[in-house]
């Protein structure tokens, strides 16, 4: 592990904005003043949200509380406490306080019944299309029903979190933390699914000869050299698809954990394309989502969740897949298919099931969907009850709630819990040293925000360079500890990053310790831009999870941030694009490769101010023959797309890995946040390649 020291002047750079890279988002919820403090009661409870509906689906209101029967592991329990909550109507009682599910309503509370909606985007089982569906559909469903009586939490596996009391009021604030979501994985999908990995690994012989076949095609091989591979790449697609469910269920369990001590109802929409649940051995592996789900009862969260695939293509038939053409094999493709479909639903239709929630399958309609699930909450039941001595047992206990003389009745409600997620975490002993206390802050799933940081991640690959790779960190300089002395203002401040590869095992850690002395305006001007740390590193070909965290020497306070890279073989042969840096005036233009060590990147630009970008394009093999085409988005439709140009006109230099690509956008924007999209195409071969950047327009 490296350990450098570095001045200010060299590793930090003023930047213009800073408000949008927080981490939180929002104002962060207090306690009023005349609330009392829970009571805490000897025994914890079990606290049940509970839905009726009759043969019609329609909401049945007027239930009491001698209605209701609750067993736990199939023995009657008592209802202790008993209410009828309807939202943005007074509530018919109090729910029972020092429940260790979550803390309910207090009276006060109780008058308005209040709520809170996290939208969860699970990015790494999202491609592409999906999330930029998944995007545009929420902050539709952002500007037209949540009200201001509602907390919107955004939460993405890539380290996205903010917290939104009144959304109706940071409504821009809120599409702007959407927009920063990326993708985990923007590589082609392959027919080579978990399911068919699981197959081949139970040896299912059917499955055996159809992997081989698909790999033959997808990667141009010969079928005795993709036979003696099959086994392999079975164990990496497993592997891969433990990595990506776990990273999704911890982020998921940190995230129920944030918002149980939110008042009100607690309504989490999973928003993911689905995932597997078998385990390395390709055998079915619950364990996992059990866990996810105990948590999410003890949070006295619901899950919505919604496969935001919609309506599917049959794989056959599916463009966004390498096809097969076997003729002999296409049935058989389309078999195994249809079961991956299955496998990869499963997951998510236990999470939003088994906490009283629903899924939703089969449909185009995200924003449909997510409001018939806040629809169906409107009015729910509160019951809570003394849970049964457990023994000390670990089992999943299972809770069934039924409508006494009404079977007939749909009753959705949590389905169970694990004993031991009722007993209070004891705190781990603080015997870290300051620099493990760091890495164990980035290793967690959601950031730590004491000091707001942002981190970014861009291939871009020069000359004679032996780095790769541009890491990135937006320190927000507001709340920072200025030390005076001597008439200067000095910090310092110890950074780490820590690099994971697809499958979550870590191939580089690095730290660095930051100082500063600054004079008293050049302390105003950091607090009213904050700090831009960039470091060049070497990386492989592949994907991986960047952690970047910051702790301030002095007060122990840490704050981190987490972002996806893909790292292209560039010895592939294939066309390839860098990242986009972009910079907002002539007097910040990228020159030469030195753009590329600097990797300045503006996060935002005024309105009408000219905007220039700089990539490479790797592997151009005749530059007369490549055109590019620019596209400006806006939540992921585009607003405005140029024609197809020559590529000679844009170049404005030639390094030795890759032609320099440069221009300038004059386009008049809203606010807002766009997406510039850029395509090269070699017109001989057709050979495509894209790159796209993110950036906001100000006021």
């Amino acid at each position: 592990m490296a350990n450098r020291h570095t001045s200010l002047g060299t590793a930090i750079v003023f930047i213009a904005y800073v408000s949008a890279t927080s981490i939180t988002l929002g104002q962060s919820q207090t306690k009023p003043a005349d609330q009392d403090e829970p009571v805490r009661l000897r025994t914890e409870l079990v606290q049940v949200q509970v839905v009726v509906t009759d043969k019609q689906g329609k909401v049945v209101e007027q239930l009491k509380k001698d209605d209701f029967e609750i067993l736990e592991q199939g023995r009657p329990q008592e209802v202790s406490f008993f209410s009828l909550e309807r939202i943005g109507v007074k509530s018919s009682g109090p729910a029972p306080e020092g429940s260790p599910v979550a803390n309910p309503p207090t009276p006060a509370d109780a008058a308005a019944p209040s709520r809170s909606i996290v939208l969860f985007f699970d990015t790494p089982h999202l491609s592409g299309p999906s999330l930029i569906r998944s995007k545009l559909s929420m902050k539709q469903f952002i500007d037209e029903q949540v009200t201001d009586r509602d907390t919107v939490v955004v939460a993405a596996c890539s380290g996205v979190f903010g917290i939104f009391q009144n959304p109706i009021r940071n409504r821009l604030a809120v599409h702007r933390l959407i927009e920063r979501i990326t993708d985990f994985d923007t590589s082609r999908q392959s027919n080579f699914t978990p399911y068919l990995a699981a197959m081949v690994k139970q040896g299912d012989r059917s499955a055996f000869q159809l992997a081989v076949q698909i790999l033959s095609e997808e990667l141009g091989i010969d079928a005795v050299f993709a036979a003696a591979m099959v086994r392999g790449r079975a164990s990496e697609v497993l592997e891969i698809a433990s990595y990506k469910r776990q990273s999704t269920l911890d982020v998921l369990n940190a995230v129920a954990a944030r918002v149980a001590a939110m008042t009100g109802q607690r309504l989490l929409v999973l928003l993911s394309d689905g995932f597997t649940m078998r385990d390395f051995n390709g055998a079915p592996d619950t364990g996992q989502v059990q866990s996810s789900i105990s948590k999410a009862v003890r949070a006295g969260v619901i899950i919505y969740s919604i496969d935001v695939r919609g309506l599917e293509v049959p794989a056959e038939f599916d463009a966004s897949h390498r096809g097969i053409t076997a003729p002999a094999m296409i049935g058989r493709l389309s078999s195994y298919m249809s079961a991956s479909a299955k496998d990869r639903q499963d997951g998510i239709n236990a999470l939003a099931q088994d906490t009283g929630g629903k899924a939703f399958f089969n449909t185009n309609d995200l924003k449909g969907a997510v409001q018939k699930a806040v629809d169906l909450n409107r009015t729910y039941y509160a019951l809570a009850y003394y849970p049964p001595d457990d023994k000390g047992s670990k089992e999943f206990r299972r809770i069934t709630v039924r409508v006494k003389s009404h079977p007939e009745y749909e009753v959705r409600a949590q389905k169970g819990y694990f004993a031991s997620d009722l007993k209070k975490i004891r705190e781990k002993e603080r015997s870290q040293s300051s620099q493990q206390r760091l890495f164990s802050e980035m290793a967690k799933p959601l950031p730590a925000t004491d000091i707001g940081v942002s981190a970014s991640a861009d291939y871009f690959e020069v000359g004679s360079d032996v780095e790769q790779v541009s890491l990135q960190a937006v320190i927000d300089g507001t709340d920072l500890n200025y030390r005076e002395q001597n008439g200067r203002l000095l910090l310092e401040l110890e950074m780490a990053a820590a690099v994971y590869d697809r499958t979550g095992k870590p191939v580089k850690t690095l730290t660095e310790t930051i100082r500063g002395s600054l004079s008293q305006q050049e302390a105003d001007e950091a607090k009213r831009t904050g700090f831009h740390y960039s470091k060049r590193i070497p990386l492989k070909p592949g994907l991986y999870n960047v952690r970047i965290g910051l702790r301030e020497v002095g007060t122990d306070r840490i704050g981190t941030a987490t972002t996806w890279l893909e790292v292209p073989n560039r010895d592939s042969g294939k066309l390839t694009l860098s990242a986009i840096l972009l910079t907002k005036d002539s007097a910040d233009a990228p020159a030469g490769n030195a753009a590329a060590r600097r990797a300045v990147g503006a996060a935002s630009h005024r309105a009408g101010s000219p905007i220039l970008y700089y990539l490479l394009i790797y592997n151009a093999r005749g530059e007369s023959d490549l055109k590019m085409q620019w596209e400006i988005a806006d939540a992921g439709k585009v607003i405005h797309q140029t024609e197809w140009q020559p590529v000679t006109s844009r170049v404005i230099g030639r390094d030795k890995k890759g032609l320099e690509v440069g221009g300038r956008l004059a386009l008049t924007l809203q606010t807002g946040v766009y997406e510039l999209r850029i395509t090269v195409m070699d017109s001989k071969s057709k050979r495509t390649a894209k790159g796209t950047v993110a950036f906001a327009i100000e006021g």
